[in-house]
């Protein structure tokens, strides 16, 4: 209980203690597991994410809303936002799975979020449903420049689990572009390529992969 207690403070406000536990509580456990939560999850994240774009980038249309929508609600960014709150350390797992690593999976951690994303809707509402989403997923920082691309990836993780924006130290060197990316002062990743974005991008892939985020 103290554990849920504990995940309740970081989401920042108390949810229904069963179904916050039957949300972190994997298939591999049991027949009375998040499966049905995680189905529901992945709406009710689609809705307030489509709804967020809609009034935001007021200019945009149709298809460009999809693709950005289709980033912040992938397994990669899912997972990144899993990590940042340390959701891996509340996940129960049968025993097959914990033996085989499964709080690390990017399948496991973005499923798990999407059903405790659930399990806010159905103990609270969709008020505190939207205020967890907007704030653990950094929603005002989100660009057309983060879509679907590594560099936004890195920057997402690098929000929500350090609060600052990731840099890049590039230099042209033999016809080529070499890139090394930071957070804060620890460096991460690097890259190479005939452009500095292309560096840049490859240096944010780089980081990712020593991340397991990829």
């Amino acid at each position: 209980m103290s554990n849920l207690k504990e995940l309740e403070n970081k989401i920042g406000f108390k949810i229904d203690k069963d179904i916050l536990r039957l949300s972190l509580t994997h298939k591999s456990t049991s027949t009375n597991n998040n499966d049905k939560l995680e189905f529901l999850g992945d709406a009710i994240l689609e809705f307030i994410i489509s709804k967020y774009l809609f009034g935001k980038f007021k200019q945009s249309n149709a298809g460009d809303l999809s693709r950005i929508r289709a980033y912040i609600v992938s397994q990669d960014y899912l997972t990144s936002i899993a990590i940042s709150i340390n959701l891996n350390k509340y996940i129960i797992l049968g025993k097959g799975e914990t033996l085989t690593g499964g709080k690390e999976k990017p399948s496991i951690l973005s499923s798990t979020l999407e059903a405790l994303i659930a399990a806010i809707y159905m103990s609270n509402g969709i008020e505190d449903t939207e205020l967890f989403i907007s704030k653990t997923f950094n929603l005002e920082n989100i660009s057309f420049e983060t879509n679907e691309n590594y560099k936004g990836i890195f920057q997402s993780y690098s929000l929500n689990l350090f609060k600052v924006i990731p840099y890049y130290m590039t230099e042209l060197c033999n016809n080529h572009y070499q890139s090394k990316a930071f957070i804060d002062e620890t460096f991460y990743g690097k890259g190479r390529g005939k452009t500095k974005k292309s560096a840049e991008i490859n240096a944010a892939k780089d980081a990712l992969t020593k991340l397991k985020l990829l």
